[in-house]
């Protein structure tokens, strides 16, 4: 769990201080999914604040799509 735990302030910092941002998110957003998941899956008291975590990083890798554009590119 320290290793998670290094990955989140890693992940936040890149964002909060607008150091390649993108990096961040994508350290961040495998996270959310598993606390999404253990919500949906485990304990459902805290699934408002885990889908609330969830729209905000979505909005943000909409934010920087252009970043992320290449990686679902079909291959020609």
């Amino acid at each position: 769990m320290k290793v998670v735990f290094l990955f989140q302030i890693i992940g936040g910092l890149l964002l909060l201080l607008n150091f390649l941002p993108v990096l961040g998110l994508v350290i961040l957003c495998p996270i959310i999914f598993n606390i999404v998941l253990f919500h949906v899956t485990m304990a459902k008291s805290g699934l408002p604040m885990a889908i609330g975590v969830t729209v905000l990083a979505l909005f943000l890798v909409g934010m920087y799509w252009d970043h992320y554009r290449h990686l679902v590119r079909q291959p020609r």
